[in-house]
């Protein structure tokens, strides 16, 4: 899939679909763009995209939600370890800033990766990565599992102007912080010694060195003047902004004990008032444990492999060059030696007889995804398995065009009518999750129990009260006395459908599911089973089940 289809297209799709759904009779005209005939539902439009057993709905699929899910699939496999020849022709789009990398399509303003690549002329990036792009980033990005704390490398990795975290304010100037200053992630914030973030007299340092300066003015690339007091200010406004917590971690110092809550802390405290975190207790022998004793639990297949990964390493090749690149491998440190790796066209590391001395400051981990290298571990955000799209409940990496589909038709989702109608006239708490369950018994179809689901759960069963006739007689035509609705069939005499008026309609009307009896038509028993009971679908404006 590589073009937007048409807006005419769409639309004529989905009539087509309406009308096979909902419409008893239909012909295609096949000169006709589209389906026009008269149908009548009987749930509301938004409601037949929920599921049966979760929403009860249809389980219909939004048409216009699963485009843009497919698209954005694209955008995803963009950023994945596999390679692809469409994928370097993008990178002149997605990636044409080095620093951020492919990844950055998830963080960094739309506006300017869909922008032409020579100023002043037409951007030539097609529709399609277009509508892409903006679809993806109307999605919040969310952390996964806040159990695995953010790490000095990922910390570094964050990028400054666009971010999940937190927004800087003061977003003046910001193409030449990004372009020309090169302040792009976190760790650009940091000094040479790496012991602090840059200071205002050090950022001033930075920028007369790089721009030309007039006087207490410098002048940027557009051709104006600035003045040098103006960025500083805007610098210290900026790094008030950025969370304390991600601070030391920049700098970094490892996240001690992220297991440990604040009591656990005080505790541990009480226990031995000198202990403090990342220092241990020292003994006669030494400086003692640094972590308390963990308790033993068996290995997982997911932790197997991660110490499989962490003997991959990088570094940057040739760097501040045009020719820097990232290479992969293994590292001995004792040799300092650095074994390369080639990737394959999965991502994956394959050896090579290549060997390079490296100093062990320049080595660093690396971030996987389904098993191939994504990047170096201080240049991708957000992690694909430690990042999510909120409204999803798998990692970034194991994202699907389903999922994706559902959290972009969830917003537009209606409740059923059937519910308020209901629940106003039983004056009863129904717990309509576990009604939706009763609707995946695997031994009946949805031929078996579709009529019960439509006429009686729906209230879709044609009664003379919802005739439009106004010469039509409303009694009923079974005992001839009151309106024939449903709150009169539950307690009409000669009515052979229903049991004693003791029970409540919806009572009876959810039994016939639970019974051997659910074929062509609708059969209620005239006990509540105790399975049903135990399952707590109904209850009582009191709370307790009824009977």
């Amino acid at each position: 899939m590589c073009m937007v289809m048409p807006e005419h297209i769409v639309q004529a799709t989905i009539s087509d679909t309406q009308a096979l759904i909902w419409s008893k009779h239909v012909e295609f005209d096949p000169d006709e763009l589209g389906t026009e005939c008269q149908f009548k539902r009987w749930m509301k439009s938004q409601s037949q995209y929920g599921s049966r057993s979760l929403d009860l709905g249809l389980s219909v699929m939004g048409w216009e939600s699963h485009l843009k899910a497919l698209r954005c699939k694209w955008i995803l496999n963009y950023i994945n370890p596999k390679k692809g020849e469409y994928k370097k022709v993008l990178d002149c789009w997605f990636a044409r800033l080095a620093a951020e990398g492919r990844s950055g399509v998830l963080c960094a303003d739309p506006a300017s990766l869909t922008k032409a690549i020579n100023p002043g002329s037409r951007s030539h990036l097609p529709k399609f990565w277009k509508r892409a792009l903006l679809e993806i980033r109307t999605l919040k990005l969310q952390r996964f599992d806040w159990s695995s704390p953010i790490t000095p490398e990922e910390a570094s990795a964050i990028p400054v102007w666009n971010n999940p975290l937190f927004k800087l304010p003061n977003r003046f100037f910001i193409d030449s912080w990004r372009n020309v200053l090169h302040i792009v992630r976190l760790g650009d914030l940091v000094s040479k010694q790496g012991r602090h973030l840059l200071n205002p007299d050090e950022i001033i340092d930075i920028i007369k060195d790089t721009f030309v300066t007039r006087g207490s003015m410098i002048k940027f690339s557009g051709g104006g003047l600035i003045a040098i007091s103006k960025l500083s200010s805007q610098w210290k406004t900026n790094l008030k902004h950025i969370p304390t917590e991600l601070i030391p971690l920049v700098l970094g110092f490892p996240n001690f004990y992220p297991y440990l809550d604040s009591k656990v802390v005080t505790m541990l405290k009480s226990w031995a008032p000198t202990w403090n975190s990342g220092k241990g207790l020292p003994t006669r022998r030494g400086p003692g444990r640094h972590d308390p004793v963990p308790h033993t639990v068996k290995t997982t297949r997911q932790q197997v492999i991660e110490e499989r990964r962490s003997r991959f390493k990088g570094f940057v090749a040739y760097p501040n060059s045009d020719l820097a690149r990232p290479m992969y491998g293994t590292y001995d440190e004792s040799k300092e030696e650095f074994h390369e790796h080639s990737l394959t066209t999965q991502g994956r590391l394959h050896a090579t007889n290549q060997y390079y001395s490296v100093k062990p400051n320049r080595i660093q981990n690396l971030v996987f995804s389904n098993g191939g290298v994504v990047g170096l571990a201080s240049t991708v955000f957000p992690y694909p398995d430690k990042w999510s799209f909120e409204g999803i409940s798998v990692p970034i990496s194991r994202t699907t065009v389903k999922h994706l589909t559902y959290v972009f038709s969830y917003p537009h989702r209606e409740a059923p009518s059937c519910i308020q109608a209901w629940t106003e006239r039983l004056k009863i708490d129904i717990n309509w999750a576990a009604v939706g369950r009763l609707y995946r018994v695997r031994l009946l179809t949805p031929r078996d129990f579709m009529s019960h689901y439509k006429n009686i759960l729906h209230r879709a069963l044609l009664t003379r009260t919802k005739t439009s006739s106004p010469l039509a007689s409303r009694k009923c035509r079974l005992c001839g006395c009151g309106k024939e609705n449903f709150t009169h069939r539950s307690t009409c005499e000669k009515s052979l459908l229903f049991g004693p008026a003791s029970l409540d309609l919806l009572t009876l009307t959810f039994m016939m599911i639970m019974t051997n009896y659910a074929r062509s038509s609708l059969v209620f028993v005239l006990v509540v089973p105790p399975s049903l009971l135990r399952m707590g679908i109904f209850f009582s404006s009191s709370g307790s089940s009824s009977s």
